[in-house]
């Protein structure tokens, strides 16, 4: 299945031949602090990979191994987790003080845009292919802007903690 520009029709995710897939993937839907723990698996693509951490009305704080995030006092913002962020284990560590707002992570991928051989072609959605591993982690495949359906550009684990 090629996610091509109309396959989420608005939606975050949809259900397709028993595998969920994602646009976007919000981790929780309450207030609370959170800690995220990101985990590169494999990277196979000529352009960069990259994590796309979202926000709209987001209220709260960010920090990504223990340093601050400066978030913007616009309705929107966001920023990118890239592989170089990973710590000595591999893994990059989102503290999250979630006060309310919209939350969501997403792939996405860089290089593309100034990239004229990639502009001529057709473009389809970046979209992730989500599997729960257990109760709070999840294996992500994703599939980058180039038209094909191998969803193996970038595949990464995400673990979810509350923290009390």
């Amino acid at each position: 299945m090629i996610p091509d520009l109309n396959f989420f029709n608005g939606n975050t995710s949809r259900e397709y031949e028993g595998r969920m897939y994602y646009r976007s993937f919000s981790p929780f839907d309450k207030c609370g602090k959170y800690e995220l723990i990101f985990r590169n698996v494999t990277m196979n693509s000529s352009y960069e990979q990259v994590i796309l951490v979202g926000l709209y009305s987001f209220a709260g704080s960010i920090r990504i191994n223990g340093e601050p995030v400066k978030l913007r006092k616009s309705k929107h913002d966001g920023f990118f987790l890239y592989g170089s962020d990973a710590d000595s284990n591999g893994c990059i560590h989102l503290l999250i003080d979630y006060r309310g707002g919209t939350f969501f992570i997403q792939n996405d991928m860089l290089g593309w845009f100034t990239d004229l051989s990639f502009q001529r072609k057709e473009l389809v959605n970046t979209a992730m292919i989500g599997e729960k591993l257990n109760d709070n982690t999840y294996r992500f495949y994703c599939n980058d802007k180039e038209y094909d359906d191998d969803f193996d550009d970038l595949i990464f684990e995400m673990e979810i903690r509350e923290i009390n």
